[in-house]
């Protein structure tokens, strides 16, 4: 039988998308709670505050009994040591390379054309390996990508190690067709498994999920 990875990423979309500042003991609860509902993964946001956060972080880590515990590794081969820190005593760490890969956002949020994005997503991947045999690869803002440019992103990361990728709806205005179009020329490109990200901007969420799984989709977030 065919099993779906559920990936949890409640953590890091209440710090990321709403802003919402979680106690200690808050977000060690959510993830307490993911973990025992059965979660596969558990994503937690990107690091911050060093300090604060790899306290808080290394104890879920460590707390966790049965889910991987994911966190994004950042932008610069420097701060991924940072993020392997928080999560090596996790029972199944995993480090995410995550990164946009529409051109919009790509020159938007760091200011760098495609041809060194692919350099960046492979050079980042390679580093991780370093530090963790689980190292996925998250394509942001896929939907709004360059198909043939998310391809190449898609088999560099799996060339320098990448174990899992994904392919976020960040826009949110795709159809459920669209996104099971994408996974599936995704799917058709790399060896590795292909997730997918949706999400409920347009109220079409589940029906993208489902789609997506029927044209070969490995996991969900």
């Amino acid at each position: 039988m065919r099993k779906i990875e559920i990936t949890d990423i409640t953590l890091k979309k209440l710090s990321q998308d709403r802003g919402v500042s979680l106690l200690f003991r808050e977000k060690t609860a959510i993830a307490a709670c993911a973990d025992t509902l059965g979660a596969d993964t558990i994503e937690l946001a990107p690091i911050k505050n060093l300090r604060e956060d790899t306290i808080i972080y290394k104890t879920i880590a460590q707390k966790v009994q049965n889910a991987a515990v994911a966190i994004p590794v950042g932008f610069n081969t420097e701060d991924v040591a940072s993020a392997w820190e928080c999560v090596k005593d996790a029972k199944a760490p995993r480090l995410q390379v995550e990164v946009p890969v529409s051109t919009v956002q790509m020159e938007y949020t760091y200011h760098i054309k495609s041809d060194k994005m692919i350099a960046q997503i492979g050079e980042l991947t390679k580093t991780a390996k370093q530090f963790c045999a689980d190292v996925e690869f998250s394509a942001l803002d896929a939907t709004r990508a360059d198909e043939d440019f998310l391809i190449a992103a898609a088999k560099e990361a799996e060339a320098n190690g990448a174990v899992v990728l994904t392919v976020c709806d960040n826009a949110g205005v795709s159809t459920p067709e669209q996104i099971a179009q994408m996974v599936s020329k995704v799917k058709s490109a790399v060896s590795i498994p292909v997730y997918v990200q949706v999400s409920d901007q347009i109220n079409m969420a589940v029906a993208a999920a489902f789609s997506a799984i029927k044209n070969g989709a490995d996991g969900l977030k």
